[in-house]
Parts: C-alpha cells; structure tokens; sequence
C-alpha cells in the first residue's frame, strides 16, 4: 500500500522547511521518548514543530495503512452502508478521513479532533491539499477525550485509531462510551500490535462495546469469546506499506517497505454480512499441503488442504492474512472430489 498521491506530495512540501537533520534528531527523540513512555506535562508526546512533521513522515504512512485496511473490511462486511459524516477522535495528522473518503465517496463532512495543537495544525494543512471536498473542507478542532466533558459530535462513521492505549487504563471505558454514544452507524478502533498490549486495548474494548449492545462487524464472525485470548497468541493483522525516501532516512531502514502490524475492531448499531470465519495467520502452503488458521463462530480451526483438492487449493494459495471467509467461498463451497476439510 502506498499513500494517496496529493498526501504524499503534501507531507513532503511540508518537509521542505525543516532540514533533514533537525527531522532525522526529532525523529530520534521521539522514538527514544515512545519507548521510555514518556511524555511532557501535558501529556503531549511531541512537543515541537519538528518533532510533529518528523511524526507526519515516519509514522502516517503505517497508520494510515493500517487505518485503511480496517475500514476497507468494514466497507465489505457493510456494502450498501454509505456513510455521510466521520469523526476521527485523537486524529493526530488525521490519516482516517484520507481513508475514509477513498472508500466511500458518499462521504460529505469530517470531523477531526485532538488535544494538541501541533497535530491539528498539520493535519489542517494536509487537508486543504486534497481534491476531496470532503477531506479539504474538514473541520478541525480542538477536543481533549479527558478533560473536554462536552459530547462529542455525532458521526456516521467514527474512528479512533492509535488513541485507546495511549491513555491512562481507569479513562479508557468512560472514552469507549463517549465514543460509541457520538457514533449513528459503525465504530473503528485501531491499535499498533506489534506485541500483545495493543490487543489486549482492542479486546477490552470489544467487550464493553458487546455490553452496550453493538454488533461486531469485523475482524470477529460474531460476538462470541475470542478463542486468540488464550496463550501467548493474540489477534493482530499487517499491512505492508511502501517507504518512501524520507521514512527510510528517518527510520534508518534501507527496505523500501516496512509491515505494520495492527488489532481492530469494528462495532455498529446494526448487524452486518455474516462470515464464516476469518484467516488470522498468514497461511502456510508447502509442496501439495496449505494450511489455513481460521478463527470462526466455533472457534479457531486448523484447516489443511490438498493439492488434490484442485479448488480450493487454488484458493488458499490466494488468502491473505485477515482476509474474511463468505459462506459462498470455494474453501467451504466447492463440489472437490476429495471434499474433506481438516
């Protein structure tokens, strides 16, 4: 996955005004200052111009990635769904409404909130570089999700990505609440899960959406328990996303891609295509043998097919890693001779 083109060009005019090495030391600072969980007094993680344009370079990309392919499986589980408004809750550079507007253009107004002024100051910029009516004319305003206690403003569609595990753990259930109360059709909640804390974020707040009455639309088939809780396996996604010359530099990768390892859940008022399951680990296919982990409503399934099985192991060899399983699917709908599924 690669950035819409006018956001590309928009971060780096932005870049333009700083040199690279004031960006490559900001970026340093706040990679040293993420993993020390440090943050001002204000509880702002960057705190200077350079610091939120080198956070726009190295990090929007693989946000705005893992943003996208959240809202894209919820854009196939609600395919007559068009939502008119979005709010992007935490927008930091506000990578949802770019999202958003690429896959539903019905989308007619957004609206995007943060607590610090430089994030909204950049992503007011990024904005107005874009053709989309919609993303152009956002309305960008400040909104603190602990201190402002006004409701927030109502949306068709509601993000909040990268926002429930930055706050302190006792707020995060009175800021799910908010969320889904501002919420008129679905929720997203998006995660970095490179280890299990982010899940962990995502599957408290699936839970206490399920207490307030929402249908889960994706990732999970249903509202049941979630069978990866158990052990040292967690429920995550990944999403590769092309660098581009500046994120290499200010990351100090020489790949041309980097893999953006996500949880999610997606929450609405009403319920959505059901799915028989969803592939939850890359799948494996050696020699005349693939295997697929499935997490389904009875749970994960361990499935192996065979070459034999002419159709449906052209189709696993065709499965992506989050992909969803209809009920029409050849894997579980194909007339193959040797028909066992194990």
């Amino acid at each position: 996955m690669i950035l819409p083109g006018e956001l590309r060009a928009a971060i780096e005019a932005q870049l333009d005004h700083v040199s690279l090495r004031g960006l490559t030391q900001a970026a340093e600072t706040l990679r040293e200052r993420y993993r020390a969980g440090e943050r001002n007094v204000t509880g702002r993680l960057v705190q200077s111009p350079e610091q939120t344009l080198a956070y726009a370079a190295y990090r929007l990309p693989s946000t705005y990635s893992a943003i996208h392919s959240a809202l894209f499986e919820a854009s196939q589980r609600l395919p007559e769904w068009a939502p008119a408004t979005l709010v992007e809750a935490g927008c930091g550079p506000g990578p949802a409404v770019w999202a958003a507007s690429e896959l539903w253009p019905s989308l007619e107004s957004a609206t995007l909130l943060d607590a610090d002024a430089r994030m909204l100051s950049i992503a007011r910029t990024l904005a107005q570089s874009s053709q989309r009516p919609s993303v152009q004319q956002a309305n960008v305003q400040s909104f603190d999700l602990l201190a402002d206690r006004a409701a927030l403003p109502q949306g068709d569609l509601v993000v909040a990505a990268y926002v429930l595990g930055e706050l302190p753990a006792p707020s995060r259930v009175a800021v799910i609440d908010r969320l889904w109360a501002s919420t008129r059709s679905a929720l997203v909640l998006v995660e970095g899960s490179k280890s299990s804390r982010g899940f962990d974020v995502i599957l408290a707040a699936r839970q206490r959406l399920i207490e307030q009455g929402a249908k889960i639309v994706a990732p999970c088939p249903g509202e049941g328990r979630c069978p990866k809780r158990e052990g040292d396996t967690w429920c995550h996604f990944a999403q590769r996303v092309e660098r581009s010359q500046a994120q290499r530099i200010l990351k100090e990768g020489f790949r041309s891609y980097e893999d953006e390892k996500f949880s999610y859940v997606v929450a609405a008022r009403e319920s959505s295509q059901s799915i028989v399951g969803r592939v939850t680990l890359q799948p494996h296919v050696v020699g005349n043998l693939a295997r697929v982990e499935v997490c389904g409503t009875a749970g994960l399934e361990q499935w192996t097919i065979r070459k034999s099985q002419k159709v449906r192991f052209r189709r696993a060899k065709k499965l992506y890693w989050g992909e969803a399983i209809e009920a029409n699917d050849p894997l579980v709908n194909s007339a193959d001779e040797d028909s066992s599924v194990e």
